[in-house]
C-alpha cells in the first residue's frame, strides 16, 4: 500500500508486524500453492491471498499462514490507490485436513488483535469465517503432523 502514493499506513501495522513479524519473515516458512495447502477462500469481494500462502513445519505442527490482503484500487486521475470502505464481510476460509485445527486470525484494523476462530467441519476438513478483512489480515492454522 505504501507504494501506491500512501504517506502512512493507518492503524497499527507497524506495531502488528513488529508482533507477529515471525509469520512473515521466518525464513522456516516456505510458499506453497492453494492445492498444496488444501486452501479456498471465498468472498463476496475481491482478496489477494493466493501467492501469499506460507507453511513451516516442526515436530509438534504444521502450521499454515494465509495472509488476506484487500485489493487496492488505482485510480488514474489522482495516481494513487483508493480502497473501498466496503470492507469484506464473512469470508469463509476453507482447509482440508484430518483433524480439527487450531486457527488464529491475526489482524491491526480496526486495533491490534489476535482471536482463536472456532474451526467447523466442512467437506474434506474444516472451515473458519473471517468476520472482516479490512486492509490486512492472516490466518494461522495448526493442525498435527
Amino acid at each position: 500500500y505504501l507504494d501506491y502514493g500512501w504517506s502512512a499506513m493507518p492503524a497499527k501495522y507497524t506495531q502488528f508486524m513488529t508482533r507477529y513479524g515471525e509469520y512473515c519473515w521466518d525464513l522456516a516458512l516456505e510458499p506453497v500453492t492453494p492445492a498444496k495447502a488444501g486452501l479456498s477462500v471465498a468472498s463476496s469481494k475481491p482478496l489477494l491471498w493466493e501467492p501469499y500462502i506460507r507453511q513451516r513445519r516442526t515436530d509438534q505442527a504444521v502450521e499454515t499462514v494465509v495472509h488476506l490482503i484487500t485489493r487496492p484500487e488505482w485510480d488514474p486521475a489522482k495516481a494513487v490507490a483508493q480502497v473501498d470502505v466496503e470492507w469484506s464481510r464473512g469470508v469463509v476460509v476453507r482447509k482440508a485436513c484430518r483433524d480439527e485445527p487450531e486457527v488464529w486470525l491475526l489482524t491491526a484494523d480496526p486495533v491490534m488483535t489476535a482471536r482463536r476462530l472456532p474451526a467447523a467441519r466442512a467437506e474434506d476438513g474444516f472451515a473458519v469465517t473471517v468476520p472482516e478483512v479490512r486492509i490486512w489480515s492472516f490466518l494461522v492454522w495448526r493442525e498435527k503432523p
